[in-house]
């Protein structure tokens, strides 16, 4: 006879079937083998529905159901797995038995566009305190050096002119876009601003209309937020403001704060690509 079990201990979070000599008395444990290959001992007792040793170890679990057949009880394993969005590291034990959980490192991270950028994070780290800080204060260095070395309006970048304003601009680094959702920056002064218009001066001069938003931390603990210059941002503070085009040195994502319509999370982009 077999069961189906959810392993609830810290370190691990799987779904499997195995059998039910596996379990104590009060189906609360499940005996597990240890060792490197645990994984594929258990793979081969679990088919044969052998009785567990006496020195395995018992595991925290919640019993899920009861099953005659090998077969209809893979398949129960493999559906609350996948309604409990639970996945497998080993093919060879169902779909359930995790490995030991470790600190993801960088390596494991695909959150940029291209891989090499993941070593250039890396080499920003100093020590071990304090990584993400170090991160986010290192690229804001890096970009302030790229955003006074590249200072530089793209010829015919100005999209959609109109009266003398534009829809959109093209930078070096980004695009003004007046869109919302899409026009809120970062002052070289670390003010944030929602763009209202891009003015395309007689001169060559290219000008935008700001408004310049109040910004409050969104979390003290176990950090500041505006430390990982993550802010919560709503009403504006002043009336609308001409800067230079020049003086947007990052752009932001916008995400909705908490279902309120009048505040949003301010979240500077740490790498900026051309539309």
């Amino acid at each position: 006879m077999f069961a189906v079990v959810h392993f609830t201990s810290s370190d691990d979070d799987s779904v499997q079937l195995v059998p039910s000599s596996w379990l104590d008395k009060t189906r609360t444990q499940c005996r597990w083998p240890s060792g490197p290959k645990a994984n594929q001992i258990a793979a081969s007792l679990i088919k044969s529905c052998s009785l567990p040793q006496d020195n395995w170890p018992y595991l925290p679990c919640s019993f899920k159901k009861s099953f005659f057949d090998y077969q209809t009880g893979r398949r129960t394993e493999k559906k609350i797995a996948e309604d409990s969005n639970l996945s497998s590291s080993d093919p060879d034990v169902g779909a359930g038995r995790l490995r030991k959980r470790s600190r993801i490192g960088l390596d494991n991270v695909s959150a940029f566009p291209f891989e090499d950028y993941l070593q250039f994070l890396k080499s920003l780290v100093r020590s071990k305190t304090l990584m993400l800080e170090q991160v986010v204060k290192r690229v804001t260095e890096h970009d302030n050096y790229n955003f006074i070395r590249d200072r530089k309006i793209i010829k015919g970048g100005a999209v959609g002119i109109k009266n003398g304003f534009a829809r959109k601009y093209n930078l070096s680094k980004f695009s003004v876009d007046l869109r919302k959702g899409d026009n809120c920056f970062v002052l070289s002064n670390d003010r944030i601003v929602l763009v209202d218009k891009i003015k395309v001066c007689s001169d060559h001069r290219v000008t935008v209309v700001v408004k310049v938003l109040c910004r409050t931390d969104i979390s003290r603990y176990p950090t500041r937020s505006s430390k990982l210059n993550i802010f919560k941002c709503g009403a504006s503070v002043s009336d609308r403001i001409e800067f230079n085009i020049l003086d947007l040195r990052q752009k932001c994502v916008m995400l909705l704060f908490r279902n309120d319509i009048n505040s949003f999370l301010c979240i500077p982009m740490l790498e900026n690509y051309e539309n």
